[in-house]
């Protein structure tokens, strides 16, 4: 498959901190922000905490490009007398937390605010993180911030 990965430095998950990045030079393409997990894949570790995941990335003007916060996601919680989530209270739930998205091998989260947003070759940019409110059962596992884009869309 096609397509473009900048990865940069890993930063802690399982410790409070603040990571910068700092970069030029993107393709000109729509870039989304992931972050990778190293050495853990399993959603049951992965979700469920209150750990907090500050993201905005911004150009050189100070322009937000994007901005993602909240906790990691939950899971489903089984429930008797539960109803169905509407779109709309979905939609307001997803701006509110991080998303992941895991298979055998690899996980990641994302952010509905830092998905498919357009970078220019001329611009830099600045992306920090932090890492707040530590779960006590937060994985000490590192994070791979990513921009991915430029991905084929095939049926």
């Amino acid at each position: 498959m096609f397509g473009y990965w900048i990865r940069l430095e890993p930063i802690s998950f399982g410790q409070t901190g603040e990571y910068a990045f700092r970069f030029r030079g993107m393709p000109n393409e729509e870039m989304s922000l992931q972050l990778y997990t190293v050495g853990e894949s399993d959603r049951s570790a992965l979700t469920n905490l209150s750990t907090q995941l500050p993201a905005v990335l911004t150009d050189q003007k100070g322009r937000v490009v994007c901005q993602g916060s909240g906790v990691v996601p939950k899971e489903g919680e089984p429930c008797n007398d539960c109803k169905i989530p509407t779109d709309k209270e979905i939609a307001a739930r997803q701006q509110k937390e991080w998303i992941l998205m895991s298979g055998p091998d690899e996980a990641a989260y994302y952010h509905v605010n830092c998905l498919n947003k357009r970078l220019k070759p001329s611009d830099s940019y600045t992306l920090k993180l932090r890492v707040l409110d530590v779960d006590a059962r937060t994985p000490h596992i590192k994070l791979v911030p990513t921009l991915e884009g430029g991905q084929l869309d095939l049926p």
